[in-house]
């Protein structure tokens, strides 16, 4: 009785049989559900026209999701029909093809003539989903189609299964009331603006050309570098994930080097070109909503697990001063600064955990970070591959690094950027890439770098 992923029908006390009559159990269900089975029926269920009885409830447990009503709609049950073995396994099945529960079982109980089931479900990992180029709707406008006709729709989906198809159908069927012609079709995607991933629908059919792209904040709006920049997006076919990879790419950094460290980007809005009432179905105008938030000044850092450096040392590597603006990006460059002094010691495991925190009302911010240093590392092995044997002469000669020394990362990356090409020249060497890999120890702390010249 196991269909897609994890189904489990408990039929507890009575089965019905194939024709009509109940029949005694003779044994529990299989053991890993025997859990469940913890009401059983009294009495025998009298004979039922076609091997069939009424169902008198349906509940749902398990969920954190959706109610026990949602469950029952989805099942395609109804209170008070007649129902068999075979419904109430087709019911489950159902519920399991959605790909909204990671496992579904079911178990009943009589009373008479009368049959109550229970769904007990898990919830399986949704995904946030994404309208990718559907301008002749809103947001809005699609989530109430949705929850219109396919229940337990919430802003999420599942990766795969037949909620995913059901919500681009009801899209599709939007689009032909429209006269629009094309495809729906869904794809899972990394999300442009925060962790994660997305389901995305996009339509594939008539292009729609980007016209023009306003922000809705002045400093976006007006910033040069931004509208530099906009012809990746002026010109090219509408796509609201395009849109937000932009937003991410070339414009939070503007914000961020000017302290708005909360900055955040609505969903694009589009609409069409054009008057109103003759609009240019071909062309949209894009907007997109931007709160900056508060302009935050540096507060400082409070470190703990250093002891390579002390904390007035790892200030310098920060080079932010107290009171100044607090520049995101600096601040990134300044954790990076960090791990790259750490690297020069021999330290490849070195981590950063830093926490913000914020004061709104005196718009400052200041970091608790946590170090995890490690141990440091010596020198290994040098292995080199696909070189003539005169070009490793020449490279072995130019390796400083010597078995047993501390590792130092920035001379390794110094090495392979200035030093291999010095050192080579005049042979006759031909490779594309030099394939580099630092082989760590974790037992003995000691780092062979292999080269592979291809």
């Amino acid at each position: 009785m196991v269909t897609h992923k994890s189904i489990l029908g408990c039929f507890v006390a009575f089965l019905f049989t194939p024709c009509g009559m109940a029949a005694p159990v003779k044994g529990l269900p299989p053991a890993n559900a025997a859990s469940i089975a913890t009401s059983q029926a009294q009495a025998q269920i009298p004979a039922a026209p076609a091997g069939e009885a009424v169902l008198e409830a349906i509940t749902a447990t398990g969920s954190k999701k959706f109610t026990p009503a949602q469950i029952a709609e989805a099942s395609g049950l109804k209170v008070g029909e007649q129902v068999n073995r075979e419904a109430l396994q087709l019911a489950a099945n159902k519920l399991a093809k959605t790909g909204l529960f990671s496992d579904v079982r079911y178990r009943f109980s009589s009373q008479g003539t009368n049959v109550s089931l229970e769904f007990q479900v898990t919830d399986a990992k949704t995904l946030p989903v994404a309208f990718d180029n559907f301008p002749w709707f809103t947001d809005e406008e699609l989530y109430k189609a949705i929850r219109q006709s396919v229940g337990l729709f919430d802003g999420s989906a599942p990766e795969d299964g037949s909620y995913v198809d059901a919500i681009g159908a009801v899209i599709g069927k939007q689009l032909k009331a429209l006269g629009v012609p094309g495809r729906v079709e869904h794809r899972v995607l990394e999300r442009p603006i925060g962790p994660g991933l997305e389901v995305q629908y996009r339509l594939v059919g008539p292009t729609l050309t980007v016209g023009s792209v306003q922000f809705t904040d002045p400093l976006a709006e007006h910033d040069e570098r931004v509208s530099e920049r906009l012809h990746d997006l002026i010109g090219k076919p509408f796509s609201r994930y395009y849109v937000n990879v932009f937003a991410t790419e070339q414009v939070q950094p503007i914000y961020l080097s000017q302290g708005f460290l909360k900055v955040q980007f609505g969903a694009p809005e589009a609409r069409f070109s054009g008057d109103p009432n003759h609009p240019d179905l071909g062309h949209v105008v894009v907007i997109v909503p931007v709160t900056p938030g508060p302009r935050f000044t540096w507060s400082g850092v409070n470190w703990s697990g250093n002891t390579v450096y002390d904390a007035a040392t790892l200030d310098r590597m920060m080079g932010l001063s107290q009171g100044q603006t607090a520049d995101g990006l600096a601040i990134e460059a300044g954790w990076e600064k960090i791990r790259e002094e750490y690297g020069k010691k021999g330290y490849l495991d070195v981590s950063l955990d830093a926490e913000p925190t914020y004061d709104n009302g005196k718009a400052t911010v200041s970091y608790n970070v946590k170090l995890t240093e490690g141990q440091p590392y010596r020198m290994g092995k040098l292995v080199i591959t696909n070189l003539s044997l005169e070009g490793e002469k020449l490279i072995r000669k130019n390796w400083l690094l010597r078995s047993g020394q501390t590792f130092d990362l920035e001379y390794f990356n110094i090495f392979l950027s200035e030093v291999v090409t010095e050192a080579l020249a005049g042979l006759p060497v031909n490779y594309q890439h030099i394939g580099r890999f630092l082989q760590r120890d974790e037992k003995t702390h000691t780092v062979n770098v292999l080269l592979d010249f291809e």
